[in-house]
């Protein structure tokens, strides 16, 4: 498409948008309205659950109504294709239907979407099926105002992606690939690449001391806001000993039950969280509460979560495309052979190997008496910022938002890391507040909003942009 051709479309797409604006609210209320969590179902015939099935029946019958060919893949996914025929192959929009749970702490229902200050609340309004709704819509909006197109535009619909994301996996053994492909499950400008995550399980020697029980954290990739431990403490003096803002002691006779309270956060993005299982360990460690082999082992937890950027386990690794290594010790536990077991989240650089930082990791942790098993590496996906994909995606969406946005590399996952030739783009927007008090408002959070005139603009973008990909792919 020449520039004349495209600066017409563009100078249609916002008349187009603000007459479809109350169409489109309206389809992402009825996508809202169905629970959706991810929940894996070996018997029946939706692998994902009945809730996920509704989304998706819902969605793909959408495409269809706004002229969409639609193709659902066992209810693992489904597509939605649009514009060229695809005898040169396909652009990709790849989100999710799926949602995490509601949680509690809600104002508004989280699964009868509201209008709240410009503001539409509820589950998966902005993660990620509002997203969803935008990508099929701006299919719709290039096929209303005409535009031409050598490559088709495949949406595609996961099921999965909050569990795993099993669906892409089977998306890659049952279709073709698109040439390139975005997934609006970020903020603009264009993630241009993603850390890889690596867990392990370290495990110390079996404990002879006084740990009777300890359990921190629920999940590898969330910082823990509390971490218990129970001691057995016969013949030790304590009566100086006394709860502070974040440790609670409650004495039993000869048990004696710490609590240690942090600030949680996302493995990927620690700054600003306090780790109560470091809390925990510090305070154990500076009483001198441990006994035998306990006190080594609980050293080595502390040393290990010394800080979030890999000192304590021998990997502090960066580089220039995505920063600093991250590590989070996600859970604490005793296992069945009585050794203690910290979990460790990594999100390496995308220029490093994850065979490489396991043996760093490895060789540091056993000097600190702790044994590597059950390790997972998802390796790190990464195209340089000055592609010309990556630089034509950047300058419209800055375009569009009147900003100099760049593109940036983050320690979170999406479904760019299981497609080839794939980036995160959109739709948050920079700087774009909340209607709501922090820990509300937010993906994940109650109360989870979209802006509607942010999400709108991010339509803009995509079909702008899909118009310039048609040129570079």
């Amino acid at each position: 498409m020449n520039a004349k051709s495209e600066n017409l479309i563009a100078q249609n797409i916002d008349t187009w948008i603000a007459a479809h604006r109350e169409e489109i609210v309206d389809a992402l209320s009825r996508l809202v309205s169905i629970r959706s969590v991810s929940v894996r179902d070996e018997e029946g015939p939706y692998p994902f659950g009945r809730g996920c099935a509704q989304a998706l029946d819902c969605a793909l019958s959408m495409a269809r109504e706004l002229g969409m060919s639609t193709r659902n893949l066992d209810y693992y996914c489904g597509t939605a294709t649009g514009l060229g025929d695809g005898k040169s192959g396909s652009i990709g929009i790849i989100a999710h239907l799926d949602i995490v749970p509601e949680g509690s702490g809600w104002s508004f229902p989280p699964f009868d979407a509201q209008q709240v200050d410009g503001f539409l609340v509820g589950r998966g309004t902005d993660d990620d099926k509002g997203p969803a709704v935008v990508a099929l819509y701006a299919v719709k909006c290039m096929m209303d105002l005409g535009v031409e197109m050598k490559h088709a535009v495949k949406v595609i619909l996961g099921c999965a992606e909050e569990t795993g994301m099993e669906d892409v996996a089977y998306y890659r053994e049952h279709d073709e690939m698109p040439l390139f492909t975005f997934t609006p499950d970020t903020s603009f400008p264009v993630c241009n690449g993603e850390k890889g995550i690596l867990t392990a399980d370290l495990y110390s020697e079996k404990l002879t001391g006084n740990i009777l029980s300890v359990k921190g954290g629920t999940a590898s990739n969330m910082i823990p806001d509390v971490c218990e431990l129970t001691l057995d403490i016969s013949g030790m003096d304590i009566a100086l000993l006394q709860s502070s803002e974040f440790i609670r002691l409650e004495r039993d006779g000869n048990r004696l039950k710490v609590r240690a309270e942090g600030i949680s956060g996302h493995a990927a993005f620690p700054e600003g969280s306090e780790n109560a299982i470091r809390r925990l360990a510090a305070f154990v460690l500076e009483h001198h509460l441990l006994t035998g082999n306990c006190e080594q082992a609980m050293q080595g937890v502390l040393h290990i979560l010394y800080d979030y950027y890999g000192a304590g386990l021998g990997i502090a690794l960066a580089d220039v495309p995505s920063g600093r290594l991250t590590h989070n010790g996600g859970i604490l536990s005793l296992d069945a052979d009585g050794r203690m077991m910290l979990n460790v989240n990594i999100r390496y650089p995308v220029t490093a190997q994850g065979k490489d930082v396991v043996e760093q990791m490895t060789r540091h942790c056993a000097g600190l008496g702790f044994t590597v098993d059950h390790v997972s590496d998802d390796a790190p996906t990464y195209i340089p910022s000055d592609s010309a994909i990556i630089q034509t995606l950047t300058q419209t969406c800055n375009e569009v938002l009147g900003t100099r946005l760049a593109p940036y590399v983050m320690g979170g996952g999406t479904y760019a890391r299981h497609l080839p030739n794939a980036v995160a783009f959109g739709p948050g927007i920079p700087g774009s507040a909340k209607p709501f008090p922090q820990g509300h408002g937010g993906a994940h959070e109650p109360d989870e909003c979209v802006n509607i005139d942010d999400l709108l603009k991010a339509l803009k973008i995509y079909v702008l942009s899909l118009i310039r990909l048609d040129t570079l792919v």
